[in-house]
């Protein structure tokens, strides 16, 4: 070996030790940790008249609650409801309201981290008004792709809080024999319609009054209201960053935006 080839690789073996330092460059590699992905969710619930009313819901639906569900504004799954001055969708809730046939119900952002689905929990949806209701649940998951799911339903119960029959058919009365008659007193060969099912109660408002009270809720026809329709928005979507998604049901509607986030600060 000449000398020019012995300096060459002295040289080379220096570099190495410099820019491995005392380990191993495999060993560093291993050691990495995948660094924790976390994202800003911003949602808005709207209600809308369908203006055409051609549309008739199904009574043929299931409504029901993940296992992994938690309140945005109480949980221990590091998700963090944001202020109102970190909103961005201002301007749109403002005009949906002003158009007279939208009517935003629900207007939220949090904070969260980018989750699998096995483990991304599901946030809970619960609005009432003063006869419809809004319930379910959504949720943000990370899966190679930002995935958006929803299972939320809007339910309309009938103005008469006082009527027993939760049958529903316009210009019909249900007789005694259970068949139909108009207004005339002919009577129809039309069956009477499926009743609507029951909605679930959230786990999470259960788990926030005593037990008594959920006793009270479990017994039928005590708590159960007379039902106009069921309108059922569920939805699973691939969604990307930074744009505005738009997901809509003759009656009711969504949107929904994702932007990147940092991770909260370790109090």
């Amino acid at each position: 070996m000449n000398l020019l080839t012995t300096l060459l690789a002295s040289l080379a073996l220096s570099l190495f030790i410099l820019v491995a330092g005392p380990g191993h460059a495999s060993e560093s590699s291993a050691n990495t940790q995948p660094v924790e992905k976390w994202y800003k969710v911003e949602v808005i619930i709207f209600s809308q008249r369908d203006v055409f009313a051609d549309e008739l819901p199904s009574r043929n639906i299931t409504m029901s609650y993940p296992t992994n569900l938690i309140d945005l504004a109480d949980n221990t799954a590091g998700f963090s409801a944001l202020p109102d001055n970190q909103r961005e969708l201002g301007p749109d809730a403002y005009s949906l309201n002003r158009t007279g046939v939208y009517q935003v119900v629900f207007h939220k952002a949090w904070q969260q981290p980018g989750l699998a689905p096995a483990t991304a929990p599901w946030i809970d949806i619960d609005i009432a008004k003063d006869n419809t209701a809004i319930n379910g649940s959504l949720r943000v998951y990370l899966s190679s792709y930002l995935h958006m799911e929803s299972n939320i339903w809007q339910v309309n119960y009938a103005i008469n809080m006082g009527a027993k029959n939760p049958q529903r058919v316009d210009n019909t009365a249900l007789t005694t024999q259970g068949s139909l008659q108009n207004q005339s007193g002919t009577n129809l060969s039309q069956s009477a319609p499926a009743l609507w099912p029951q909605p679930p109660i959230s786990p999470v408002a259960l788990s926030k009054i005593s037990t008594e009270e959920q006793v009270i809720h479990s017994v039928p026809n005590l708590t159960q209201r007379n039902i106009d329709e069921i309108n059922l928005l569920k939805q699973e979507s691939r969604i990307k960053l930074n744009k505005l998604h738009y997901f809509d049901h003759p009656k009711m509607g969504l949107l929904f935006k994702v932007t990147r986030s940092k991770a909260p600060a370790i109090k």
